[in-house]
Order: C-alpha cells, then sequence, then structure tokens
C-alpha cells in the first residue's frame, strides 16, 4: 500500500468470536499475534461483546495521534 500506512496506529480485532469453538478462537487469536505482531482484541459484531473495549482502544489510539 506504501504512501505511509504503515507507520499509522494499529489496533486488530478478531470479530465473529461468537461463531467460533473456545478452541478455534484461543487458536485463531495466537495465529492473528503471531502475524500481526501484538496484540489482538476480540470482538463480536453480533453480539456486541468486546465492542465497547474496542471503541475504547480506538478512542485511545486518536487521542494520541492528536
Amino acid at each position: 500500500y506504501g504512501a505511509g500506512l504503515e507507520d499509522k496506529p494499529e489496533v486488530v480485532v478478531l470479530n465473529k468470536t461468537d461463531a467460533m469453538t473456545p478452541q478455534a478462537l484461543t487458536s485463531r487469536k495466537k495465529a492473528l499475534e503471531r502475524a500481526c505482531g501484538g496484540p489482538v482484541m476480540l470482538a463480536s459484531g453480533a453480539t456486541g461483546e468486546g465492542v465497547p473495549e474496542v471503541l475504547r482502544r480506538l478512542m485511545d489510539v486518536i487521542r494520541k495521534a492528536r
């Protein structure tokens, strides 16, 4: 992509957690953490679980960038 995209802050979220078994969720989260090299948040758009935490994290990132 270029154009400085790699320098922008990043929040990685694994969505659709309501559709995963606990074992699949753990496995996919670990794999995504290895792939992105950082923490991964969990959320479910369908149930709303984890969404407030993701929104708070996004607001923190935005505030720091201003």
